[in-house]
């Protein structure tokens, strides 16, 4: 457990909040929320100042009227300046997800045209690469049945087996 306190001294007065445990549970830290919301309106004696107040406008009803209609008409343009401040803020990061959302569309769009396009492009290349290979290939093959039939049985080369005869000639 953590113990830390705080001090607020009035004059003969000392206050002492123990704020226990700080990772406590939810009703631990209201607790110690409370405790020292309560040590600081004693301190500024905030109880006598609000009966006070509560006198002063039971007494003069015009007076709290004129002030709370003053308070309201100042308080009217903070609060449309803080409305128009969230709504820039609102409608800016709507603006940018949109924006960003529309950019990132296009380019995956752009992206894919473009894979689209090489794959075509190699898939055509490789196409052209295969059909002159067979081209070539049937070439060969077609040239070498039309020079064996165009030599014929009688035109063949054949290995020649030399004759003893033969060969004594030419020893």
């Amino acid at each position: 457990m953590v113990f830390a306190s705080i001090e607020i001294r009035n004059e003969s007065i000392k206050y002492t909040v123990l704020l226990i445990n700080k990772m406590g549970t939810v009703y631990e830290d209201e607790d110690q929320m409370s405790a020292i919301l309560h040590a600081v309106g004693e301190y500024f004696e905030v109880k006598k100042k609000m009966d006070a107040i509560k006198a002063f406008t039971l007494s003069h009803p015009i007076v709290t009227l004129f002030s709370i209609v003053l308070v309201a008409m100042c308080s009217i343009p903070i609060v449309c300046f803080f409305t128009f401040i969230f709504g820039s803020i609102c409608l800016a990061v709507t603006g940018f997800v949109l924006i960003e959302g529309t950019v990132l569309t296009i380019a995956t769009v752009f992206f894919g045209i473009s894979l689209l396009i090489v794959g075509f492009c190699a898939v055509g290349i490789s196409g052209i690469i295969v059909a002159g290979f067979y081209v070539f290939d049937c070439s060969c093959s077609l040239i070498q049945k039309v020079s064996d039939r165009n030599m014929g049985e009688d035109n063949k080369l054949e290995p020649r087996t030399l004759k003893a005869e033969e060969l004594r000639k030419i020893k």
